[in-house]
């Protein structure tokens, strides 16, 4: 009979402890540009863009940090409903980060990574945009310009 009881209250005492600290809901970040590592052209506005989803409600915040010191971001963006930001990424070769806090309806945060892109560096790669792009049938032939970044002049 002891025994029975002291189960009893074991498992009694374990449903109270389960269902008095439910899981924490919090808001998941999904990053949708500039994505990791991605190179764009240097002295101009980048749009970063971002979805997030609160399963707690609608009333989400994000905090913004932005820099090219990884251990020094300077915060762009403070407590704001928003789903993107414009920065300039002036310098050729700089590799910038970025970081996104996400606060929920229920002040609850998320701490994303914190992601970097770089811009266009003339001596290490090229840079190559796709202009237009039509669906049909696959290419068959591909006309490509090079042109000097700097002094805009064809390359041959």
């Amino acid at each position: 009979m002891e025994r029975v009881l002291f189960l009893s209250s074991l498992f009694a005492l374990l449903l109270l402890v389960l269902t008095a600290c439910p899981p924490v809901l919090r808001p998941e970040i999904t990053v949708l540009s500039v994505l990791p590592g991605e190179v764009v052209a240097p002295g101009e506005e980048v749009e970063l863009k971002w979805e997030i989803d609160d399963p707690t409600g609608e009333d989400w915040t994000v905090t913004i940090f932005f820099g090219d010191d990884k251990g020094n971001l300077e915060k762009i963006v403070d407590s704001k409903k928003t789903n993107s930001v414009e920065v300039l990424a002036e310098e050729i070769g700089e590799t910038y980060y970025w970081q996104i806090i996400a606060t929920g309806t229920n002040k609850r945060n998320t701490v994303s990574e914190v992601f970097s892109f770089s811009t266009w560096d003339p001596a290490k790669h090229p840079i190559i945009k796709l202009v237009q792009y039509a669906s049909g049938p696959a290419a068959t032939e591909i006309e490509a310009k090079l042109i000097d970044y700097e002094t805009g002049d064809l390359i041959d």
